[in-house]
């Protein structure tokens, strides 16, 4: 929590505050792009870096000088100076179902919250799913509520299983700006076979016994016609 902030020593007591509003205002300018299909439903904007205003700038800057050094040192992985970044808005009834975000050179992800006020009632939480002795989703073991200021990052890796649940609330926007620091990718093992289901031959029965089964109306000839 709290992950921008600024010393009282250096006279800028408060500046984060302005600094994140002033982010935040930037943020809903930008073109948002309609996400949608089985896995998902959301709006996002075009990658941060393409855009060359002071804020966005500011905090790209933040990422690439401050933070990424400082999750090599915590976590141990390698990064690149390849950074991700995107705003995403999800409003009612969106969501982002379980996926793994693994994907060639994405090491870390992160989220970096910009929104009001919120509850585990308004859903719209960061859901992260433990795994079964296959590596599959199995169910969510952890589940972090969005807040004002709060950076929430995690490994990505072949078991980095998660979800954005359903956004619950009708008057509240999930605002973040999300993405990936790069590096080398973890080698993914080969997919679980699953046993293939027992097949099932026809039963030898007479014909006649469709009789008890099913009204003899669609058993007439006119009728299979009329289908």
């Amino acid at each position: 929590s709290d992950f921008i902030t600024s010393g009282d020593s250096d006279g800028c007591h408060g500046y984060h505050d302005v600094f994140m509003d002033e982010l935040k205002m930037e943020l809903l300018k930008l073109k948002f792009y309609e996400k949608s299909n089985d896995l998902y439903q959301f709006k996002q904007s075009d990658d941060l870096v393409m855009f060359n205003i002071p804020h966005i700038m500011e905090f790209r800057k933040l990422l690439q000088v401050h933070v990424l050094p400082w999750l090599q040192d915590l976590t141990g992985i390698q990064l690149s100076e390849t950074i991700d970044m995107t705003c995403s808005k999800y409003e009612y009834t969106d969501r982002l179902l379980c996926h793994d975000d693994e994907l060639q050179g994405r090491r870390i992800a992160f989220i970096f919250y910009l929104v009001p006020p919120w509850s585990k009632e308004d859903g719209g939480s960061l859901d992260l799913y433990s795994v079964d002795e296959n590596g599959q989703p199995k169910c969510v073991s952890h589940s972090i509520v969005p807040a004002w200021n709060n950076f929430v990052f995690f490994e990505v890796n072949p078991v980095s299983y998660h979800q954005v649940s359903e956004v619950l609330t009708m008057d509240k926007t999930r605002l973040s700006i999300n993405g990936w620091f790069h590096g080398p990718s973890v080698p993914r093992q080969s997919p679980n076979s699953e046993k293939s289901p027992e097949f099932l031959y026809p039963l030898e029965l007479p014909l006649e016994i469709l009789d008890e089964w099913i009204n003899p109306m669609y058993l007439d000839i006119g009728v299979h016609t009329q289908i």
